[in-house]
């Protein structure tokens, strides 16, 4: 499975300061990246009009050299959120691998870390972009899937909601 979510824009800052304290890095230097994130403001300008200024209490600072750096900070503990899938993370997109020798355990493996994930993620403040998130199935045998399609439904919960 391949997912991809939301990724600085929507990030809390207070969540990005638990997280730095969680990974051992200074008080001091939390207090910098807090000084770093806080009192931002945004503007924009279309058609050489300049919008009025907005503060901004969450995310991270698009197109920064600190970004990525915190985003990985911030999502460093999902991979313990996994007990039967195989976290790949490379920036904001992630592929979960799941083996086994019968669709039906595969499925339900995934099933149950996803659900694990899906509390990951809205507790983090994060979402999930539907679009790009995608199951795909391999066998090394064609008769292990008895040429039915393969549907992998992986539930999302009553306080869970897609990004579109």
């Amino acid at each position: 499975m391949s997912c991809n979510y939301i990724t600085t824009a929507e990030i809390p800052q207070y969540i990005v300061r638990t997280k730095l304290k969680a990974l051992g890095i200074k008080e001091s230097s939390i207090s910098w990246f807090a000084s770093y994130l806080g009192n931002r403001v945004q503007r924009t300008c279309v058609d050489g009009i300049l919008s009025d200024s907005l503060h901004t209490g969450s995310g991270v600072p698009q197109g920064s050299i600190l970004g990525p750096l915190l985003f990985l900070c911030y999502i460093n503990d999902m991979p313990k959120y996994c007990n039967n899938l195989r976290p790949f993370i490379y920036a904001d997109d992630t592929a979960l691998l799941a083996s086994g020798n019968n669709i039906e355990t595969i499925q339900n493996s995934m099933q149950a870390d996803f659900d694990r994930l899906l509390k990951w993620f809205h507790a983090n403040k994060l979402s999930i972009d539907a679009k790009k998130t995608k199951v795909c199935v391999y066998s090394s045998r064609r008769s292990q899937l008895n040429n039915d399609p393969i549907k992998i439904v992986l539930k999302m919960r009553s306080w869970m909601k897609w990004t579109r």
